[in-house]
């Protein structure tokens, strides 16, 4: 967001993958959706991450029931399973390739899974670069190697169906596969063994997500979209003491964001801090243990510091300024006030009283 406003783009909004898909199911199908509200599954396996919606799709609206996904999963993880696969068959150890190698042969290989149809048996990965040209690749193999990853996947997806209340599968519309890795073959069959045969993909499963952000640019005002975070994102805390770190849930997986024009989501914590300099971990995850001390496929965002020391200024540099902990510093109040927009852009203004001093900063990852 902050790349595209210093380029001098007026930026529109933040639409989630699997939500711009649902968009272009209904720009696409303007008739069904008139009739009755329609379900879609959105199953969207891109390079390096997979999500699973599902979207009630309705003429005035389009809202998003639930949402769910694997943070380091995608079609880069099946490229790699085939590199791997070749290398193995060539008698080549991994370490043995250069590391400027591996980015070549992985689009080699993402060219080829992409090619990959029905009736496919058998390839060739060329590794001319390490000495070794032809190297035969059979479908079944491939897919053997592959099959946990799909497994993920379906699991997933099925978890994201119970989740919406949608058990019967007859209630559900339409089956949107987007991404380049939704078209391997082998997900496909997964997928109609998980919804059965008769339901419909799109159509340019590549260009999907890209065909969706145009219309909601063109008819946001005439069919808002209400989407939902697909993520946990919180916050790291010391507990008992500085003994244990537990994971502080600030706003939940399958919060409704607003829509345009309402309030920001808000979330406020008052607290006396123990340490000098507050060191701000912030995560996103899929799950959270009941302890909440183990995250599920979380990944890390920005990270922040802020003197709650008196003695420190508002310009102290603190990145190398050791963090102490001290009953003094416990005579100021915190303050933290994160607000969440309407496109998932999270903000906290950090405050301590005494003597007073307040800063604000954008989170991403």
């Amino acid at each position: 967001l902050q790349a595209f406003r210093r380029a001098g783009f007026d930026v529109l909004g933040l639409v989630h993958e699997p939500t711009a898909a649902a968009i272009e199911y209904a720009h696409l199908h303007p008739r069904f959706i008139q009739k009755a509200p329609r379900h879609v599954l959105v199953y969207d396996l891109g390079g390096g991450t997979f999500d699973a919606s599902v979207v009630r799709v309705e003429a005035e609206q389009i809202q998003v029931l639930v949402s769910n996904g694997l943070e380091r999963l995608g079609g880069d993880d099946f490229d790699q399973v085939m590199l791997e696969l070749a290398l193995e068959k060539a008698g080549i150890p991994s370490e043995q390739v250069p590391e400027e190698l591996f980015p070549i042969l992985l689009m080699r290989c993402k060219d080829l899974k992409e090619a990959i149809r029905g009736t496919t048996k058998k390839w060739y990965l060329d590794l001319e670069e390490l000495g070794c040209e032809d190297i035969p690749l059979y479908t079944a193999e491939y897919y053997d190697r592959c099959q946990p990853l799909v497994e993920k996947t379906i699991r997933k997806t099925d978890e994201v169906i119970e989740a919406a209340g949608l058990e019967a599968l007859g209630s559900i519309n339409a089956l949107l596969l987007a991404g380049g890795g939704s078209q391997l073959p082998l997900v496909r069959r997964a997928l109609k063994a998980l919804v059965g045969r008769r339901l419909k993909s799109a159509p340019q499963p590549f260009a999907t997500t890209a065909v969706g952000l145009a219309v909601h640019a063109d008819l946001a005002s005439s069919r808002p979209v209400f989407d939902r975070l697909s993520r946990h994102f919180g916050v790291w805390r010391e507990s008992d003491a500085g003994r244990v770190r537990i994971f502080d849930t600030l706003f939940s997986r399958g919060t409704p964001l607003p829509s345009r024009g309402q309030k920001p989501l808000e979330r406020v914590r008052y607290y006396h801090p123990a340490h000098n300099v507050g060191h701000f971990q912030f995560e996103e995850c899929t799950g959270v243990s009941a302890n909440g001390r183990q995250l599920e496929h979380s990944t890390a965002w920005n990270k922040i510091l802020f003197p709650f020391d008196a003695k420190l200024g508002p310009n102290e540099p603190l990145e190398n300024l050791p963090v102490e902990r001290s009953e003094h510093f416990s005579d100021c109040l915190a303050t933290e006030r994160y607000l969440c927009d309407e496109r998932g852009i999270i903000t906290v203004e950090i405050s301590r009283d005494t003597p007073p001093l307040e800063r604000k900063y954008m989170l991403y990852r």
